[in-house]
């Protein structure tokens, strides 16, 4: 896996978490859907290791950042939040 791939997330963020990315309130999350914000995503920081309380990590069958509820007993790849820009680009090849 490569360390710059985005992955969604699938938990609320904190409104610490929202300001830091430059929001005024946390982006809608829609856990149960699996729909992630749309200008919000998780990258790997490189750490594979047990995550703490609060961290968010990687994990699923497909891949997604959550947020650790507490201390977890089991290595996974530890992420942070980025925010993104989506821009769709259409060319004429000729």
């Amino acid at each position: 896996m490569a360390h710059n791939r985005l992955y969604p997330i699938y938990n609320r963020m904190t409104l610490a978490e929202a300001k830091a990315l430059g929001f005024d309130s946390p982006p809608v999350v829609l856990t149960s859907l699996g729909i992630s914000p749309r200008d919000v995503h998780a990258v790997r920081t490189g750490e594979f290791r047990k995550p703490r309380k609060g961290e968010w990590y990687l994990s699923g069958a497909i891949p997604g950042a959550w947020k650790a509820p507490n201390d977890l007993s089991y290595d996974f790849h530890i992420c942070r939040l980025v925010r993104t820009r989506t821009r769709t680009v259409t060319e004429i090849v000729e």
